[in-house]
C-alpha cells in the first residue's frame, strides 16, 4: 500500500520522528532518575558525615555500634533509589495499561454491509467467483478515499 500510493519517504520520516519522540521521553526519565540518585546519595552521605561526626564529639556509643549505623545509612541510598526507579517505571506502565483500558472501552464503528441469513441465497456460494464493482476505500470518514471506482473480475481456480 505504501509503495503503490509512492508513501514510503513520508512514513518513513514519521517513523523517525515517533522514535526519536520516544527515546527523547526516555532519555529525560533516565537523566531525572540519575540525578535523583546523586541526590539521595548526597544527602545519605551528609546525614551520615554529621552522625559521625557529632557522635565523635560526643562519645555517647561505641565505634562497631557508628560503623554498624554507617554501613545501613549508606545501603539506604541504595534501597530508596531502587524504589524511585521502580514506582516511576510502575507509573509508565499503569498509563499504558490505562491506554488500553479506554481503546478496549472504544464502541465499534458501524457496519452496513452484514447481509441478513434469510437474504443470503440458499446455493451459494456455487463458484469461487470474486466480484467486486465500483469499490471506494477510506482511511477514515473525514478524509478522501485512497481507492476509487476499483472494480475486479476474479475468476473460479484463478490466483
Amino acid at each position: 500500500m505504501f509503495q503503490g500510493c509512492r508513501y514510503e519517504a513520508r512514513f518513513q520520516q514519521k517513523l523517525l520522528e515517533y522514535t526519536d519522540s520516544n527515546n527523547i521521553a526516555s532519555l529525560f526519565l533516565t537523566a531525572a532518575n540519575r540525578w535523583l540518585e546523586e541526590y539521595i546519595g548526597a544527602c545519605v552521605v551528609l546525614i551520615a558525615a554529621v552522625t559521625s561526626i557529632s557522635n565523635s564529639l560526643h562519645k555517647e556509643l561505641s565505634a562497631g555500634l557508628v560503623g554498624l549505623g554507617l554501613t545501613y545509612a549508606l545501603m539506604v541510598s541504595n534501597y530508596l533509589n531502587w524504589m524511585v526507579r521502580n514506582l516511576a517505571d510502575m507509573e509508565l506502565q499503569l498509563g499504558a495499561v490505562k491506554r488500553i483500558h479506554g481503546l478496549l472501552k472504544t464502541e465499534a464503528e458501524s457496519y452496513e454491509g452484514l447481509l441478513a441469513p434469510s437474504l443470503i441465497p440458499k446455493n451459494w456460494p456455487d463458484q469461487g467467483k470474486i466480484q467486486i464493482q465500483n469499490l471506494s476505500v477510506r482511511y477514515d470518514s473525514s478524509l478522501k478515499p485512497v481507492l476509487k471506482h476499483v472494480n475486479a473480475l476474479i475468476s473460479p481456480g484463478q490466483k
